[in-house]
């Protein structure tokens, strides 16, 4: 089975947006259709994109933009993903959703072979460039030196892909939550939990073994709360692949501190295999008020000790942290508070992004907005006070 029809498939976002852009490269593959790079060569043009964030949806703006602007005549332009989900604004024409609703492709396209029974295991190049005049703030604050130090600030878009590596194989384990934080746009999006069983996820890490991958990457909405929806957790997965012959390191994309927190006890003979390398786990704040408001049910006493087990008995293992400054009533005290967290335990790598009020969710509905320029200057002193690589995103002009 083979057309002429050529596809360009875009996205912005996170790596599990990069993940679903890749199966859908791999879809249209299956069906014969040519996979190409450029929207100017491109017969169909979807664009899976990202809403998590306003400063994501306004990327996914710019990057429709050039679509139209790139694009040749009569050509099929498609937009979906999260953004359309998150903002109804979006859903408007074709369009398409995320997990289990892109099997409306099939539809679209009269597929041959369905997208139920296409995976991928890497993630597709991110389209979105989030560059800001901020850069140039920072620059004319006499910066230069941190932002050396800091290379993400120079570069956010190659570390905000910091797990889109060509040498790793992604497994996507799951898909939605069973959190909910007050100003998540996921939820929207993604919905409730649904864990890929254990047969499937072990078949797809020994093909990655077979072809000669070492790294492997586990991404998911929240990779901590795997299998809690079939009976069984996180640590019973890890076990499974652990065991396994073949000398390899595992990277776990998503777990969200409270879980971390209850896990560790059961985790820490699976750490001790030396196979887990990497964990991403998001603070959110330092400070329990804020964490309250955000609807994280830990505290941050708790998080710190876990944290600090982490370091002592597994300093092999890179932690990457998110904060969020500049929620709602955040007062400069309880700003303080976040900052002394990274004085107090060690993190590889840290993403900070600005508080994004996203319609449909409790913390959008809250008075006690930052303004701006005060959110700014927090995300300045925490560039300067960081001694790892960082990756600052402003607030939306």
């Amino acid at each position: 089975m083979t057309t002429d029809r050529k596809v360009c498939v875009l996205t912005n976002g996170c790596a599990d947006n990069c993940v679903d852009a890749a199966r859908i490269q791999e879809f249209f593959k299956a069906n014969g259709f040519t996979i190409t790079d450029r929207v100017a060569d491109a017969d169909v043009i979807l664009f899976n994109a990202c809403g998590l964030r306003e400063s994501q949806e306004n990327a996914a703006k710019r990057i429709m933009s050039r679509i139209e602007a790139r694009k040749k005549n009569g050509a099929q332009v498609i937009i979906g993903g999260c953004l359309t989900k998150i903002n109804k604004a979006f859903e408007q024409g074709t369009t398409f959703g995320v997990d289990d609703d892109l099997v409306v492709l099939d539809e679209i396209f009269n597929a041959k072979i369905s997208i139920r029974d296409v995976h991928a295991n890497y993630t597709a190049a991110k389209t979105d460039n989030l560059d800001s005049v901020f850069w140039k703030m920072l620059r004319r604050k006499s910066l230069a030196r941190k932002l050396r130090q800091c290379h993400a600030l120079l570069c956010p878009s190659k570390y905000e892909g910091m797990d889109l590596n060509p040498n790793r194989f992604v497994i996507k384990v799951s898909t939605g939550c069973i959190g909910a934080c007050s100003f998540c746009a996921v939820r929207l999006s993604r919905g409730k939990l649904k864990s890929k069983p254990i047969d499937p996820v072990v078949s797809e890490f020994e093909s990655g073994l077979r072809k000669g991958y070492r790294q492997f990457l586990l991404t998911g909405t929240d990779v901590g709360c795997y299998g809690r929806d079939q009976g069984y957790n996180l640590v019973t997965l890890l076990n499974e692949l652990i065991g396994r012959n073949g000398d390899c390191k595992i990277r776990i994309r998503n777990c969200e501190p409270s879980l971390l927190i209850e896990m560790l006890p059961a985790l820490e003979p699976v750490l001790q295999s030396g196979k887990i390398s990497h964990f991403t786990t998001a603070a959110q704040s330092g400070n329990n008020r804020i964490l309250r408001l955000m609807n994280r049910n830990y505290r941050i006493e708790d998080f710190k000790q876990a944290i600090r087990t982490l370091n002592r008995d597994f300093p092999w293992i890179e932690i990457r942290t998110q904060l969020m400054l500049g929620f709602p009533t955040e007062t400069d005290r309880e700003f303080q508070d976040t900052l002394r967290l990274l004085d107090e335990v060690r993190f590889d790598a840290i993403g900070a992004f600005a508080f994004s009020p996203r319609a449909g969710t409790k913390a959008a509905a809250l008075d006690g907005r930052i303004p701006k320029r005060i959110v700014a200057r927090r995300l300045r002193e925490l560039a300067k006070r960081s001694n790892v690589p960082i990756n600052v995103e402003p607030p939306c002009d």
